[in-house]
C-alpha cells in the first residue's frame, strides 16, 4: 500500500489546439485507482485561470508490464522433494489466469542477467512459454543491473496512450549494500511514474535485515507492493496485480492560450 493517495497527470496532448488532452491517474492510499469521478469534480488550472473540462472518460489502455529476474544462491534452495524456491515461485506465478487472456490487453516484456529474453509482446502466452522455460544460472551473482534496465523498457513509448507502466523485480537477497543505488532508481521510476513490485525470495531470517527492508520501501515509494517468499506463501495473481493500473481518465479541455 502506498502511504497516501496520489494523482498523475501526463503531458498534454497539443495536436488538436486548442483543445487539449491529458491522461489522469487517481490512486487511494490502498493502491487502487479510483472510479466515478465526474466533469464535475475537476478542473484545470491554465496559468493560474481555471478552466472546465470538455470532456472526462475513463479509460482501459492496459499496462505496460516488464519482468526482471536476477539469479542468486536464495533461488536455488531447494525442499525434501528437490523443488527450488524458485520452481515453486514461478508454478505459482504460472497458475494465475493473467496468461490465459486473449493477447493485446497488455504489453509484455521480460528482462534476466543473460539479457532480453521477451520486448513488447502483447501475448501473455508468449511470456508464459518463456518464464515456463527459464531458469537461472545456479552460480549467478545477484545485481540491480537487471532492474535498471527494466525501468528503461518500461519507460519506452508505450503502444496504446495512457497504457500505465509496471516492473516486477524477482530478487534474492542482495549480497552488497544497495540502499543508495535503490533510492536512485525509485528515483527515477517515479519520474516516468513506473510502479515498481519486488517479489523477494529469500529465508524467514533474512526479512528482518536492512536488505528486505530497503526493498520493500522501494515498492512502497513506487505504489507497488511487496511479496517475501520463502517458498510457502501463496504467490499472487499478476492480473490481481495489474488490474488496478489498467484503467485511466482521459481529459480533455479548450485553452484559453493565446
Amino acid at each position: 500500500a502506498q502511504i497516501a493517495a496520489s494523482t498523475y497527470l501526463s503531458p498534454p496532448e497539443i495536436s488538436e489546439f486548442p483543445r487539449l488532452s491529458a491522461f489522469l491517474d487517481v490512486i487511494d492510499a490502498q493502491g487502487n485507482f479510483v472510479p466515478g469521478l465526474t466533469s464535475r469534480e475537476v478542473s484545470v488550472l491554465e496559468d493560474g485561470l481555471e478552466l472546465p473540462l470538455a470532456e472526462l472518460q475513463i479509460l482501459q489502455p492496459g499496462v505496460q508490464l516488464v519482468i526482471a529476474i536476477t539469479p542468486g544462491a536464495a533461488l536455488q534452495i531447494r525442499d525434501t522433494e528437490g523443488h527450488t524456491r524458485y520452481r515453486h515461485l514461478m508454478e505459482g506465478m504460472l497458475g494465475g489466469v493473467w496468461n490465459e487472456q486473449a493477447a493485446g490487453e497488455d504489453d509484455f516484456s521480460l528482462l534476466t542477467s543473460d539479457g532480453v529474453a521477451l520486448i513488447h509482446s502483447p501475448d501473455p502466452a508468449e511470456l508464459g512459454e518463456l518464464l515456463e522455460s527459464y531458469q537461472p544460472p545456479e552460480q549467478g551473482m545477484p545485481t540491480l543491473e537487471v532492474l535498471a534496465q527494466a525501468l528503461e523498457v518500461a519507460a519506452d513509448p508505450p503502444s496504446r496512450p495512457g497504457m500505465e507502466r509496471a516492473v516486477l523485480f524477482i530478487t534474492p537477497p542482495q549480497v552488497a549494500d544497495v540502499n543508495a543505488g535503490l533510492q536512485t532508481l525509485a528515483a527515477r521510476a517515479n519520474q516516468q511514474n513506473i510502479h515498481v513490485f519486488v517479489w523477494l525470495i529469500a529465508s524467514t531470517e533474512y526479512l528482518s535485515l536492512p536488505g528486505a527492508t530497503q526493498l520493500a520501501a522501494l515498492a512502497q515509494q513506487t505504489g507497488g507492493s511487496f511479496l517475501a517468499f520463502t517458498g510457502m506463501e501463496a504467490v499472487p495473481d499478476l492480473d490481481v496485480l495489474l488490474e488496478p493500473l489498467r484503467p485511466v481518465y482521459k481529459l480533455a479541455y479548450d485553452s484559453r492560450v493565446a
